[in-house]
This record gives C-alpha cells, sequence and structure tokens, in this order.
C-alpha cells in the first residue's frame, strides 16, 4: 500500500473519519481546515469524493467547506476541470439524499446545493435529472406547499446563482423560471367594463342626485 501515495493516503483518511475514538476529533478539525496548495487541491478533492459516500453526517460540514475553497475564484470556471467535477460528485449525492429544508440562511443542505450550482458545467446532464425531479414536484403540487422543490429552484434561477446554469443549461434555467413565475393560463377572469345594472345605475344617477339637490345652485351641473 506504500507503494501508492494516494491509496494510503485514502485509507488514512478513511480509518481517520471513520474511526469512533474521541482521541481523534482534534486531528479530524484539522483535516476539515486543511488548505492545499496548487495541484494537491487535485488530488485531495479526488480522494475526499470517494470517501465521501462512507462518511458519517458531521463530516458534511468540513466537507463542503473543502469543496467550496476548492471551486471559489476558479477563473476557468466556463471550462470545468477534473476538481469540479470532484465537487459536484459530492454535491449530487448529498442534494439526491437531502430530505430537510433551508430554516436558516447558511444551512450545510443550502451550501452543497450552491455547490452543485456552481460546478454544473462538470455535469449539465446529471444536474437536469436533479432539476427534473423537483420540476415534476411542483407541477404535481396543485396546492403550492412543496417549499423543499419550490426554494431550490428559485435558488437555481436567482441572479446571484444563475452564472453557470445560463452558460450550460439555458433552456434548463428558463423552463425553471416559467414552472415558478409564468401562469399559461390566468385561473381568473375579470371583467372591468361595467355590467348592464351597472350602466343604467350610473345612467341615472344625476337625475337621483338632481333630485336631492332641488333649487340649489349647483343643479345646473346634473342636467343632461
Amino acid at each position: 500500500m506504500a507503494e501508492n501515495p494516494k491509496v494510503s493516503f485514502m485509507y488514512a483518511l478513511r480509518l481517520l473519519v471513520m474511526a469512533d475514538d474521541p482521541g481523534l476529533k482534534e486531528i479530524r478539525l484539522r483535516l476539515g481546515m486543511a488548505a492545499p496548495e496548487g495541484k494537491a487541491w487535485d488530488v485531495f478533492m479526488g480522494l475526499v469524493a470517494k470517501v465521501f459516500p462512507t462518511l458519517p453526517p458531521e463530516n458534511h460540514s468540513w466537507v463542503v467547506q473543502l469543496a467550496e475553497d476548492a471551486t471559489s475564484h476558479d477563473a476557468t470556471w466556463h471550462k470545468p476541470s477534473q476538481r469540479t467535477l470532484d465537487a459536484f460528485n459530492i454535491a449530487e449525492r448529498f442534494c439526491k439524499q437531502d430530505p430537510e429544508g433551508w430554516h436558516r440562511e447558511k444551512t450545510v443542505g443550502k451550501r452543497f446545493f450552491a455547490l452543485l450550482c456552481r460546478c454544473v458545467g462538470a455535469a449539465p446532464e446529471r444536474v437536469e435529472v436533479v432539476i427534473e425531479e423537483l420540476l415534476k414536484r411542483i407541477e404535481a403540487d396543485s396546492d403550492g406547499r412543496d417549499f423543499h422543490a419550490e426554494e431550490r429552484l428559485e435558488f437555481l434561477v436567482n441572479v446571484k446563482n444563475c452564472r453557470e446554469a445560463c452558460l450550460f443549461v439555458p433552456d434548463l434555467v428558463w423552463r425553471v423560471f416559467k414552472a415558478l413565475y409564468v401562469e399559461p393560463e390566468p385561473k381568473i377572469t375579470r371583467d372591468f367594463g361595467m355590467s348592464e345594472w351597472e350602466a343604467e345605475h350610473a345612467e341615472d344617477q344625476p337625475h337621483r342626485r338632481a333630485a336631492h339637490l332641488g333649487c340649489s345652485r349647483h343643479r345646473a351641473v346634473f342636467r343632461r
């Protein structure tokens, strides 16, 4: 195993995060705050992506922080790399299994979904599968109370989050926007014209008011 550094590191990482030993807590925290440099990011993200499915939930916060750091300040975001794909794989796995609502601004679930949106260029067709499922949920929800799906779709088309999606899946962005904000056929129609009774009533109003005014000097205003 020592002959293959990648395998050795991945094995050590898995043992470290899975071990039920309070004495390793400090090491796990330091691992979560690790800051690789240069190409080390690619290796580190690849290894974390492989062990992510086996990590317990308490490790999700440092994993998403690591992935956020790995994909931030990326001048070549329009040309996704393997690192972007690794971050996407992590985000996709979490988002597909996340049933929680976003009760707070910085919930782990919201951060993973933001990561998914940021890395959409790495696997556009897989993003479409995730979003299609959310669209089906709100289309089947006649009462409009599927907040779980709505808040994620709203996040995707928000102007602050849709840069990558608009480039790689523009048609999907438009579909989501229409599903959320465009009513294909108005459900309630109103006639803003006068009904026959209203027209007759309005026509008769000057005579009624003139009769009440009697010989007032203002009576001429209501003559026809």
